[in-house]
C-alpha cells in the first residue's frame, strides 16, 4: 500500500471522525453526561438531519479519497459513528436504572430501532458515494478488484443472504468469546460474563466482523455491506433470543447491573454497527490483498 493510499485513508476517517464524529455530536449525546448513545435521544427530525448529514459526508468523501472514492470512502461514516460509540458510556449505566427484569427487556426492546439507524446512516453514507461517482467518474484503470470483478452476478440475492447468515454466526461466535469480561457467579443461576472494557469491545466486534468481512469476502466475493449489516442484524437477534423478562429476571435479581446473559448482550448497537462496519471493511480489503498475493505468487 502507498504512502498516498495510507494518506487517502486517513483523510477519510478524519472527515467522518471530525465532521460526523464531533460535528453531530450535540444531536446525539445523552443529557446525562454519563448516558449512552441512543436513539432514544434523537428526535425523528434529529434523525432526518442525520441521514442528510451523512449522505453530505459520504459525498465528501468520495472526493476526499479520490480516485479510489468508492473503495476508501466508506469508511466516513464508521469513523464518525466509532467517535460517538467511543464518547458513550457503557450499557451497564443504563442496567443500573433498570432494577428489575421486565425493565430490563424494555430496554433492550428499543435497541432494534438503535440498530437500523446506525446501520441507515452508513446507508446514507454510501448513497451519497454513488451520486458522488455519478457526478465525477473515476478513471477505468484506477483500480481492479480481482474478487467483486469475478464474482457470479446472477446469484447475487442467494450469496447475499449466506453472506448475513455466515456473518451473524461468526460475529455471535467470535464476540462471545472475545467479549467477555470475568465471569462472576451468584445464586440462582450460573456464573455470568461481565460488561467488558470499552477498547475490548472494540477490539472484540472489529476482530469478529473483519473476519467475517474476509470469509465473505473470500468465499462469496462479496463487499462489506453484507457483514456491516450482519452486525446491525446481530444486537436484534440476540435481544429477541434472550432480552426477555422472564430469563433477565434471576440475573437483575441475583446479579449487578455489569453481568449479562450473553456477552453480546453487553454490547451497545452503536458500538456493535460502529467497530463492525470498520472491521468489516478491513476484513474485506484483508482478503483482496491475499486474493493478488495468490495470483501474483511464484508458481
Amino acid at each position: 500500500m502507498s504512502w498516498l493510499t495510507k494518506l487517502r485513508i486517513i483523510a477519510a476517517l478524519a472527515l467522518g471522525g471530525i465532521g460526523l464524529g464531533l460535528g453531530a455530536w450535540s444531536v446525539v449525546a445523552p443529557a446525562d453526561p454519563m448516558g449512552v448513545v441512543s436513539v432514544a435521544n434523537v428526535t425523528v427530525q434529529e434523525a432526518l438531519y442525520l441521514l442528510g448529514f451523512s449522505f453530505l459526508i459520504g459525498l465528501g468523501g468520495y472526493f476526499v479519497a479520490w480516485p479510489y472514492g468508492r473503495q476508501i470512502g466508506v469508511l466516513t461514516i464508521p469513523a464518525g459513528l466509532a467517535v460517538w460509540a467511543i464518547r458513550s458510556d457503557e450499557i451497564y449505566k443504563i442496567m443500573q436504572d433498570a432494577p428489575s427484569g421486565l425493565q430490563r427487556a424494555r430496554i433492550y426492546a428499543l435497541f432494534p430501532w438503535d440498530s437500523l439507524l446506525w446501520l441507515a446512516l452508513i446507508g446514507a453514507g454510501l448513497t451519497g458515494l454513488w451520486v458522488a461517482s455519478r457526478l465525477v467518474h473515476t478513471p477505468a484503470a484506477a483500480f481492479h478488484d480481482p474478487l467483486h470483478d469475478s464474482r457470479p452476478k446472477g446469484r447475487l440475492p442467494l450469496d447475499a443472504a449466506a453472506a448475513v447468515l455466515i456473518s451473524l454466526v461468526i460475529g455471535y461466535a467470535v464476540v462471545g468469546v472475545l467479549a467477555q469480561a470475568t465471569q462472576l457467579t451468584g445464586a440462582g443461576i450460573a456464573s455470568q460474563p461481565t460488561q467488558p472494557g470499552a477498547a475490548q469491545t472494540a477490539f472484540a466486534v472489529m476482530i469478529a466482523f473483519g473476519v467475517a468481512g474476509f470469509v465473505t469476502g473470500r468465499v462469496l466475493r462479496l463487499g462489506p455491506s453484507w457483514p456491516t449489516a450482519a452486525s446491525a442484524g446481530l444486537s436484534i437477534f440476540v435481544g429477541l433470543f434472550y432480552a426477555r423478562a422472564n430469563l433477565l429476571e434471576p440475573l437483575a435479581r441475583n446479579y449487578p447491573a455489569t453481568c449479562f446473559l450473553n456477552p453480546v448482550m453487553a454490547i451497545l448497537p452503536i458500538q456493535m454497527v460502529a467497530f463492525g462496519a470498520l472491521g468489516a471493511t478491513a476484513g474485506y480489503w484483508t482478503a483482496v490483498r491475499y486474493e493478488y498475493w495468490r495470483r501474483h505468487q511464484p508458481a
